[in-house]
């Protein structure tokens, strides 16, 4: 089992940062209660109240793709993902010490 590092950068359209914000506290607190999930830290971009980047840690990549198969992730998508102006996702594997 390896674990998987996930970075994920939103942006918001134009002046829709902290409704972006709103949006993604519920799918904070539910994600954090995933089994697998070692971290799922929220950041805002610090030239850009707009932009928000997600750290995640997952256990495995089995925990990984049921997170992204999650309820209140389709629900973030539904709800805000057409809001979006740009989402990048990246995946990685941390190397040995």
């Amino acid at each position: 089992m390896s674990t998987v590092i996930v970075i994920a950068r939103l942006v918001a359209q134009p002046g829709q940062g902290e409704p972006l914000h709103r949006a993604l506290q519920p799918l904070m607190e539910a994600t954090r209660a995933e089994p697998g999930c070692l971290a799922y830290d929220l950041h805002q971009e610090r030239d850009n109240p707009d932009a928000w980047m997600l750290f995640e840690r997952w256990e495995s990549d089995a925990a990984l793709a049921a997170h992204n198969q999650a309820p209140h992730l389709a629900h973030f998508a539904t709800t805000f993902g057409a809001s979006l102006a740009e989402r990048d996702v990246r995946y990685y594997h941390p190397l040995s010490r």
